[in-house]
């Protein structure tokens, strides 16, 4: 679902931009979503390249937010949760 070109002229701009080019080119604005694709054109020459996070970016800040709950819940301690987080952190990143 997430790189059909259907779903892109289904949902449209409904959840921000289209997450990939086939659904994007497969989207064609209408109204006020025809004004957002035109800014988006006009800007697309000075945009730098976003940067991809790195290979375990996403499993590192899952690991943040678990642990983070654990500790705003009272299930952990500050220091137990800062070694944990950096540990998970550390084998998701590969560091």
């Amino acid at each position: 679902m997430t790189h059909d070109p259907e779903v892109g002229k289904i949902m449209g701009y409904n959840r921000g931009i289209p997450a990939t080019t086939a659904q994007y080119d497969a989207y064609k604005p209408q109204g006020v979503d025809a004004k957002i694709a035109a800014y988006e054109k006009s800007v697309s020459g000075k945009l730098e390249p976003i940067t991809p996070h790195p290979a375990g970016a996403d499993v590192a800040e899952a690991a943040f937010l678990r642990i983070y709950t654990q500790v705003a819940l009272g299930q952990s301690s500050m220091g137990k949760a800062v070694d944990q987080f950096f540990s998970e952190a550390e084998s998701a990143l590969g560091s």
